[in-house]
């Protein structure tokens, strides 16, 4: 299986120069806004740091079984999503969001798979819709 997100040559590629770019904007952001007031800015810097481990994790579980960590991922999210206490209709934003990145993962898992497993990742995804 080939990488799409690197070049061949196994350098890193400009949406990973780009991502890191962002982050580090984001987490100088919250710091110099919060410069010379009582803010403090702890969210957003773990908002920044989650959003970094979730990459790494997606990018080295997406190099070493790229459809079957998508696909495990997003079930995950849609039994969580149906497990929360406060079912499916508790909050809607956050179980809209939580079942909206379900779908994209099994997505991207049919996107990932063998031509001949797509139908089988189609299914759960057009049932989590």
């Amino acid at each position: 299986m080939q990488d799409h997100g690197r070049p061949a040559d196994g350098r890193a590629g400009a949406s990973d120069f780009a991502g890191v770019l962002i982050l580090a904007g984001c987490a100088a952001w919250a710091l110099i806004a919060a410069m010379g007031r009582p803010a403090r800015p702890e969210g957003v810097l773990l908002a920044v740091l989650a959003v970094a481990a979730g990459y790494a994790c997606g990018r080295i579980a997406g190099s070493l079984l790229p459809f079957a960590a998508t696909a495990t991922a997003g079930l995950a999210g849609f039994g969580l999503a149906c497990a929360s206490p406060y079912g499916l209709t508790g909050h809607e934003g956050a179980g809209a969001g939580q079942l909206t990145l379900a779908t994209g993962a099994v997505c991207c898992a049919a996107w990932a798979a063998p031509r001949a497993l797509r139908p089988a990742l189609w299914l759960p995804a057009a049932a989590i819709t």
